[in-house]
């Protein structure tokens, strides 16, 4: 559109003669000339910005969607890792209350001690009992003897004295009175022998049954604490596992640890680079913007220098260079509104609000 201005405001200038021609017209033209090679230059020069800004933008974008692919594998890895490790602490807890469930159990079976020491106390007393009751049996057995031999003998005493009575009742024919009274006192030792036999006997049977449920028990607790003592060693080795993969499990989550540190890293490291490049993007396009800026400030103030020349002689040609640097201000606002969009930096805009303040005030013929 430019272009075709500019040819249209060549044609109709060409058109006058020479001789009509004023020289101040004359200066218009040639100013006009300066004033569109320094144009077709900055025309250039924004074709060329045009295009850095699109290969930078292009460039961005490539780069973006890299660290962008890169970030979300990290992200991925982060979250694999932290849901490893939520269901690594899960199963450390449950590992942990299993644990604790041995271990009351294990404390539980500790009263298995205090059964040991039972038992050796049961022991000690079944052994002073069988002594006291092989002791008790040994007496009652000689007491028992004595006694026996004791009625034994008065039985025999009795007889020798009643077979003598006899014999002597016989031979001198005695009152049979005393013959009745020696064989009811025989009757009666007799009793008293055979009751205390039956007694010692009963005994003998009483005692045989205490010692009989005294080894019964005995053999019962001595299986029971053989069983605990297996299940406590049985438990022993089971703490040990339970404790040799705790360690494995702790080791596992330093492990986890480090790697989610190592990924939290190079993600900073991703973002860092990435600001850094974006910032020196930035950087090269605010250096172009100003350069441009600076050659608009150049041609703005020939302008304005050659403003009040041309105002008089050349009103429409003036009208069309201003028409001309309204379009141009106008494209180059809306390359730096896309530009401030893709890439938001306050610093480009307050530059480029001051460049137009200056170019404004530079300008004091345009409205």
């Amino acid at each position: 559109m430019a272009s075709s201005m500019a040819k249209a405001l060549k044609s109709e200038l060409s058109q006058t003669s020479k001789s009509e021609r004023h020289p101040t017209i004359w200066n218009a033209q040639d100013n006009y000339r300066t004033l569109k090679e320094k144009y077709t230059q900055l025309c250039n020069d924004y074709e060329q910005l045009q295009k850095a800004y699109i290969v930078l933008e292009k460039k961005n974008d490539t780069e973006e969607r890299y660290y962008l692919g890169e970030i979300q594998k990290i992200r991925k890895a982060k979250e694999g890792a932290v849901a490893e490790f939520h269901s690594y602490t899960i199963e450390s807890e449950q590992r942990i209350q299993h644990f604790k469930e041995q271990l009351e159990k294990q404390y539980r079976n500790v009263e298995n001690k205090e059964l040991e020491e039972q038992q050796g106390k049961l022991q000690r007393q079944i052994i002073e009992t069988n002594a006291e009751l092989r002791k008790t049996k040994r007496e009652s057995e000689q007491r028992e003897m004595e006694i026996r031999n004791a009625y034994e003998e008065q039985i025999n005493n009795f007889t020798n004295k009643f077979l003598d009575a006899h014999r002597k009742s016989v031979e001198e024919g005695n009152d049979k009175s005393e013959l009745d009274i020696l064989r009811q006192r025989y009757r009666m030792l007799d009793e008293q022998y055979h009751r205390l036999h039956e007694e010692s006997e009963r005994r003998q049977f009483e005692s045989d049954n205490k010692i009989q449920r005294l080894e019964s028990d005995l053999l019962e607790r001595t299986m029971r604490f053989t069983r605990s003592a297996i299940a406590l060693e049985q438990l022993s080795m089971e703490v040990e596992k339970y404790r040799r993969n705790m360690e494995f499990d702790d080791a596992e989550l330093q492990r986890l640890q480090s790697e989610v540190k190592r990924l939290q890293k190079e993600k900073l490291e991703v973002e860092r680079e990435s600001m850094v490049r974006e910032s020196s993007l930035t950087g090269q396009l605010l250096n172009q913007s100003l350069l441009i800026d600076k050659k608009l400030n150049e041609i703005e103030k020939n302008v304005a220098q050659k403003d009040e020349l041309v105002e008089v002689n050349a009103p429409d040609e003036i009208k069309k260079l201003e028409e001309l640097i309204r379009h141009r201000d106008i494209e180059i606002r809306r390359i730096m509104c896309v530009f401030s969009h893709s890439h938001p930096n306050r610093i480009v805009q307050s530059i480029w609000d001051q460049n137009e303040g200056e170019r404004q005030d530079s300008q004091p013929g345009i409205k």
